[in-house]
């Protein structure tokens, strides 16, 4: 019989010990959920700080690019023929696009982001080929 009492004692006592834990969970759920919260909301600000670094780094990069090239253009209408110095026009004009565009990056929405470094790159490398192929 006494067996059965401690038995009973145990078990009640860890029935209550089980309850008590389960109450003290649900209470901290909310703090845990404002945690989570805020630790995408961190993550969310990281990621667009990379991303934003990332456009920032393109757009630096493409633009040194079109410096490089403007140099080049400069060589080729000091080359004074006819034909260089036509070259060398519309060479310009697809300079000048690009660069355009480029003033219009900051405005370009992330769905687009891609696609638009894709098409400026793209408008790069073919300034590039051109002004390679007049050397």
């Amino acid at each position: 019989m006494t067996r059965h009492i401690i038995f009973a004692s145990i078990s009640a006592f860890l029935l209550a010990l089980g309850g008590c834990e389960g109450e003290r969970s649900r209470t901290d759920e909310p703090d845990r959920d404002r945690v989570a919260e805020r630790k995408v909301d961190r993550a969310g600000e990281r990621a667009g700080d990379r991303a934003a670094a990332t456009r920032d780094e393109f757009i630096r990069d493409a633009r040194a690019r079109i410096a490089d090239m403007n140099a080049r253009i400069d060589q080729l209408e000091d080359k004074a023929d006819a034909e260089s110095e036509q070259a060398a026009t519309k060479l310009r004009a697809q300079r000048d696009d690009l660069a355009a565009r480029l003033d219009r990056a900051e405005d370009v929405v992330d769905s687009e982001w891609e696609e638009f470094k894709a098409d400026v790159d793209r408008g790069l490398t073919d300034l590039k080929t051109e002004l390679d192929e007049r050397f």
